[in-house]
């Protein structure tokens, strides 16, 4: 009962002094307002089920950018539109180094993906090829006649949809011009609508309810490794991927 109790006063101390050395970086580190962080869990407690209301609230009380931490990890959160264009648009380069959600390491994928790898050099040949391949002026002008055809489908499929009397999806609809600019423009093939189209669909919807899902790999990075939530095994992945 002594060893136990001693272990209990260690783990006590401990957990105090991660408490007290963040406080006192976080301090050192002039980071912008928010509420106070409890140990271990942090902010957790001021969300809800519904976390952009909690924000927003957050956001009233604290202003734009504030400070948040849930769990062991720290978020800045930025919430009116013109800090939201200073943070995109002048300070980008120095704060392009987000770490992205511990989901999208499921089985590899994330490992090739742009918009997920942190700047280096594979980031930047992977740009490079974008730029160079999708969206430089000669190829957004080569493609300029596919938009246009792009767009005059999706116009034709709307109003085919809402000459029935039948609601028509929006989101839906643009999804599958999306799809189809995307994959002429990489593939210079048309997209078998029948089969892909729906595929396409479900599966970009699978990888967006994962990824937005909260996760216990996410606010306390510590136990990544230990994949709680059976992403890296790659069985939920995988089957979207």
């Amino acid at each position: 009962m002594a060893f136990f109790l001693l272990c209990l006063w260690a783990l006590f101390l401990a957990v105090l002094a991660c408490y007290v050395k963040q406080l006192v970086t976080d301090t050192r580190r002039h980071l912008p307002p928010g509420p106070w962080p409890l140990p271990i869990i942090g902010s957790i407690l001021h969300m809800s089920k519904l976390p952009h209301r909690s924000l927003a609230r957050l956001a009233e009380r604290y202003g734009s950018p504030m400070t948040l931490r849930l769990g062991m990890s720290l978020f800045i959160v930025v919430s009116s539109p013109s800090t939201a264009r200073e943070v995109l648009q002048t300070h980008n380069a120095s704060l392009s180094g987000r770490n992205p959600a511990n989901a999208w390491s499921a089985g590899g994928h994330g490992a090739n993906a742009v918009f997920v790898l942190q700047p280096g050099r594979k980031w930047h040949t992977l740009r490079r090829l974008a730029v160079a391949q999708l969206f430089s002026p000669r190829r957004l002008d080569e493609l300029q006649p596919l938009r246009q055809h792009v767009v005059s489908r999706l116009l034709g499929d709307v109003s085919e949809a809402a000459s029935g009397g039948a609601p028509v999806s929006v989101r839906r609809a643009a999804f599958t011009a999306m799809a189809r600019l995307l994959w002429r423009a990489m593939f210079s093939h048309e997209l078998d609508e029948a089969a892909s189209s729906q595929g396409l669909y479900d599966c970009v919807r699978g990888i967006m309810s994962l990824v937005m899902t909260p996760n216990v790999s996410d606010l306390f990075p510590a136990v990544a490794a230990a994949d709680l939530r059976a992403y890296g095994a790659g069985c939920e992945s995988d089957r979207l991927l």
